[in-house]
């Protein structure tokens, strides 16, 4: 009786106890100061900007270490102390914790952004790591706008911004603590009232991270949209509690309204850069990642760019300082895109330069971008960097464990294209912030992680992580998914069967699918557009010549 007790204990606190996320004892409780460094380097030289960050940071507040209950006041109390009489101006919050109590951190975000004229912005910093709880401050970080304020979170692309769901931490509770909170609940015949109030409580949590955020942003009448674009929450709370959300691409700061600081824009602009930014508009506007778009049909190399300067007014400044506008094929109908640049104080393209685009043709919305915009969406943020810092020394080389059919759910820093397993693993060796490799099957990408999350089901990838780096396997639902392979080419591995489907109603790709979903040996299948012919894959290994002039639909079993 006593095993079932345990095993009943463990259970519903694993499933149920959401609300227990962080609720030990700190270790390293925050460290809460104010240094203004940033308001003082104002205060002597009003061409200090007031409000984008220098790299590195002036930081005029910094929380140090896990967020625990006190902190919203001792920052209140910190800040008092250097705000003065500014109204316009953004005081620069310096974020460096791996989280701590979600309760207290909705607290400082609440602080955050209730604190408007003068406003709080929050920066992660080079190398520093913001994540879990201290993500949600991040959040709320913001600046003066001409109706309340404006989004303004600030990442450098060496930092490390992680997201994650509801996760139960009990390192600091025995089994035998686990079974006498429930025992004693039992004892007294209310077991049921007190599962079913750890349940409410962990979904306070939940309710209370989404009423925290839900707030709209109005600039004009044009120019408008949520707090937090609600895909980033979607993701979040889609998570096993121990995988992370990592924004590390443009995509992913440019959906969720972050600002990159800390890089260069390009140079000089080509039409790609024009389309990169009119086609990551036209997804973020949908709040959708660029990559998940298919519909893509513009070429850069076809497209004519019109450059026009505004007609100076005056006593009246323009509202931008140039204007490019071209063509954009959207999924239904042609658009004229339009980027309107206005410039920082250094009066050229830098990171501070705003894009306001819109389309000509469809909604008229407005979406304000960053200058990173002009990048392609997929570009790693570790890849721009204005300083590359010195590398550690690795030592001795490290040994791998191998996990095939494996895609690793961590942070991406370096994609190397074009190699092979062995030389990904060796890359992977040799850099001291390396963590663990994916490596494509498919297209010979090599992906280089620098925080490990889950391992998932991908029979399109080989991954690896040194022998004493813990891999968690994900619990997440496998699905069959489409892929979109390069013309012509079609998965090469080892065949279960080959299967021509007779079926009149159009579904042959779905039955095909559903053929390999149902078989627990089946990775991948595919199936010919013109012979019905349904192809299921036990194995992998890479890319073959599909069949003359025949479309192939391909599907892999994967956890999404």
């Amino acid at each position: 009786m006593i095993d079932l007790r345990r095993a009943l204990a463990i259970s519903v606190i694993a499933a149920l106890l959401p609300a227990l996320m962080c609720a030990c004892a700190p270790v390293n409780a925050a460290t809460i100061s104010a240094p203004g460094f940033h308001v003082a380097a104002y205060n002597k030289n009003n061409k200090v900007d007031a409000y984008w960050p220098s790299d590195p940071v002036k930081c005029d507040l910094v929380l140090d270490g896990e967020i625990v209950e006190g902190d919203a006041a001792s920052l209140k109390r910190e800040f008092e102390k250097i705000v003065g009489t500014f109204n316009s101006f953004s005081f620069f919050l310096c974020l460096r914790s791996g989280g701590g109590s979600t309760s207290e951190a909705l607290k400082i975000a609440e602080f955050v952004l209730e604190t408007q004229r003068p406003s709080i912005a929050t920066v992660v910093e080079d190398g520093q790591t913001c994540a879990s709880a201290c993500a949600l401050v991040f959040l709320a970080g913001n600046a003066p706008a001409r109706k309340g304020a404006w989004p303004q979170r600030f990442l450098h692309p060496r930092a490390r911004l992680l997201f994650h769901s509801s996760r139960v931490n009990l390192d600091n509770y025995s089994d035998d603590a686990l079974l006498l909170y429930l025992t004693a609940a039992a004892s007294q015949k209310n077991l049921k009232e007190t599962v079913t109030g750890l349940y409410k409580s962990g979904l306070r949590d939940v309710q209370s991270i989404m009423s925290t955020f839900k707030r709209e942003v109005y600039e004009t009448e044009n120019l408008s949209g949520p707090w937090v674009p609600p895909s980033l929450f979607l993701e979040m709370f889609s998570q096993d509690p121990d995988e992370w959300v990592c924004v590390d691409t443009i995509d992913a700061i440019g959906r969720w309204n972050i600002q990159a600081f800390g890089y260069s824009p390009p140079r000089t602009l080509s039409s790609q850069n024009y389309l990169n930014v009119c086609h990551s508009a036209y997804n973020w506007r949908l709040d959708r990642f660029v990559a998940d778009d298919d519909s893509n049909d513009n070429d850069a190399g076809k497209i004519a760019v019109k450059t026009f300067k505004p007609k100076k007014q005056k006593n009246q400044d323009p509202e931008f300082d140039v204007q490019y506008r071209l063509p954009y094929q959207a999924p239904l109908l042609p658009l004229t895109c339009s980027i309107k640049v206005r410039y920082g104080d250094s009066g050229v393209l830098d990171q501070q330069a705003g894009l306001d685009v819109s389309f000509e043709g469809g909604t008229g919305l407005v979406s304000r971008l960053n200058s990173t915009a002009f990048f392609s969406a997929e570009k790693l943020l570790w890849d721009f960097g204005n300083k590359e810092p010195a590398k550690a020394d690795v030592g001795a080389k490290k040994s791998f464990a191998s996990y095939p059919n494996s895609q690793m759910n961590g942070c991406t820093f370096k994609n190397i294209k074009g190699t092979n397993e062995e030389a990904c693993q060796s890359a992977c060796s040799r850099d001291a912030m390396c963590v663990a490799y994916s490596h494509s099957k498919l297209t010979s990408l090599c992906e280089l992680k620098h925080t490990l999350t889950a391992r998932r089901l991908d029979p399109t990838r080989t991954s690896g992580a040194p022998s004493g780096v813990k891999s968690i396997e994900s619990s997440r639902e496998v699905r069959m998914k489409f892929i979109t392979l390069e013309d012509g080419k079609r998965l090469h591995g080892s065949a279960i069967s080959s299967v021509v489907i007779n079926d009149d109603s159009g579904n042959q790709g779905e039955l095909c699918s559903s053929s390999c979903q149902l078989d627990s040996s089946c990775l991948a299948a595919d199936i010919e557009s013109s012979t019905s012919l349904c192809r299921k894959l036990s194995s992998l290994d890479g890319l073959t010549a599909a069949p003359l002039n025949q479309a192939v639909d391909t599907y892999v079993k994967s956890q999404q």
